[in-house]
């Protein structure tokens, strides 16, 4: 059974209460075959750099991987914190968003699914114009790719 460690996001608290992330992430955990082991949330203080977090990722037992509630938890610093994350993925750790049903497990998932985390990026900094400019050249208003649908596939 993997075993996994758990961020909740203190940015969306007031929409989302920590009782309803705790069950999105379990159910994460148990879909993914493991467990939480561990969940941490970080401070109004840290949020933005996920400094609890980082501080986590040094002194962890080894772990499978990490379960954050949402991406936009890469976000709080301005833009998307793509080396934070390619950091955790270089450590062999499985990185999977709840809200979102999205799962990254190599370096290589960050490339293939970098479409779909810049137009959240994109959609997260209100946007949408940006956003359906990325995606198809032009601000047509099209339907967007959906993250819950997209799921790298575990190394075998």
């Amino acid at each position: 059974m993997k075993a996994f460690y758990a961020s909740l996001d203190l940015g969306c608290s007031s929409l989302v209460t920590q009782q309803l992330q705790h069950m999105a992430i379990g159910a994460t955990a148990t879909q993914k075959g493991g467990r939480v082991t561990y969940y941490l949330t970080e401070s109004l203080e840290t949020l933005v750099h996920q400094t609890f977090l980082r501080l986590k990722l040094k002194e962890m037992m080894p772990i499978d991987g990490l379960i954050f509630f949402r991406m936009q938890q890469f976000l709080y610093g301005g833009g998307f914190d793509y080396a934070f994350l390619g950091e955790i993925l270089d450590r062999g750790i499985e990185v999977h968003f709840a809200r979102e049903g999205f799962s990254l497990y190599t370096p290589a998932d960050l490339e293939t699914a970098f479409p779909v985390i810049h137009t959240t990026e994109l959609l997260q900094t209100s946007d949408i114009g940006a956003a359906l400019q990325s995606l198809f050249g032009t601000d047509f208003r099209m339907a967007l790719p959906r993250a819950d649908h997209w799921d790298a596939q575990p190394p075998r």
